[in-house]
């Protein structure tokens, strides 16, 4: 009894009202140890500040993930915009590309509580902007032996300067929705908690679309937990990240700085290097910079997938 008392105080003490909104833990709705939560913890409905990154749910194959299709269904995206834009299909990238809107599900990103629906979404103009330069890119590093969904992200961040990480995040939630939502469910039962998916369309708080590999569209889905009456999400806690693994900043460090130490022998150091560089492009952001790097030599982009898609 005395142990059921000290959860339910603890339980009583993390609620919180934040603008006449009911916060509380997962783990404490759930009435589960943080530990032995597979998801991210996330506060309901207030967003915690930390990003999706593809690249873990791929790598880590999450307990009770569909890592195989989340791994093709990002593929089928990014090689979907990439082949409309061989075949000039403009007017088809622009209706796929205002098919994504934010999605609060998860609860992660740039969000308040008392804004919640004004986090930072995809950039259109900047991913429109940068369809071509992606599709020169993938083209340029097409004799790898496999241009994976891993390479695809990677070239896609470093290839879309104007857009910012929480898009990225936004856009994941966007094209992996059902795989997320199949997460979800496979947590619930095996937390004995299956009640709290709802999965009928007529019934369900909120329909979503996802991408559909079969018809490379979007497609109406929905399938959430319902958490304090919010729809929820989860998202596997390997996956959830401050920033990307592969981000414009690491890209710098591992190839144009490498090579510049490389050509003073070694007799200077990584951060020295990193200095001048930015000394020499002031007023551009990490992005950017990256870039314009990729831009003007291919060849480090080449480079850099040889060196991490091991």
């Amino acid at each position: 009894m005395g142990i059921m008392l000290t959860r339910i105080y603890v339980i009583i003490i993390r609620i919180l009202i934040i603008g006449g909104k009911l916060i509380v833990l997962l783990s404490d709705y759930l009435e589960v140890s943080a530990e032995d939560l597979p998801m991210f913890d996330v506060d309901v409905p207030i967003d915690t500040k930390m990003v999706i990154d593809p690249t873990e749910l791929i790598i880590r194959e999450p307990k009770y993930f569909p890592t195989v299709s989340a791994a093709n269904r990002l593929y089928d995206f990014f090689n979907t915009l990439i082949e409309l834009y061989n075949d000039r299909k403009f007017p088809e990238i622009s209706a796929i590309l205002n098919g994504v809107h934010e999605i609060n599900d998860t609860y992660l990103g740039e969000s308040s509580i008392s804004n919640h629906a004004q986090g930072k979404g995809p950039d259109l103009g900047s991913l429109r902007d940068y369809i071509g330069n992606i599709v020169n890119m993938v083209g340029y590093v097409g004799g790898r032996p496999n241009v994976d969904a891993k390479a695809l992200f990677v070239i896609f961040s470093l290839c879309t300067p104007n857009f910012g990480k929480d898009g990225f995040s936004d856009l994941l939630t966007n094209i992996l929705y059902c795989d997320f939502s199949k997460y979800t469910h496979n947590v619930l039962n095996a937390l004995g908690k299956e009640n709290l998916f709802h999965e009928n369309i007529d019934e369900g708080p909120v329909q979503h679309q996802y991408w559909n590999i079969d018809t490379h569209m979007w497609e109406d889905f929905v399938g959430c937990a319902v958490i304090n009456n919010y729809p929820t999400i989860f998202v596997p806690k390997e996956a959830v990240q401050h920033t990307y693994t592969y981000t414009a900043l690491k890209f710098i460090m591992a190839i144009p700085v490498v090579a510049e130490q490389n050509r003073n022998q070694g007799n200077i150091t990584k951060q020295a290097v990193y200095k001048r560089i930015r000394d020499a492009n002031p007023g551009l952001s990490v992005k950017q910079l990256a870039f314009n790097i990729i831009r003007e030599n291919p060849n480090n982009l080449a480079d850099y997938l040889n060196r991490i898609l091991v």
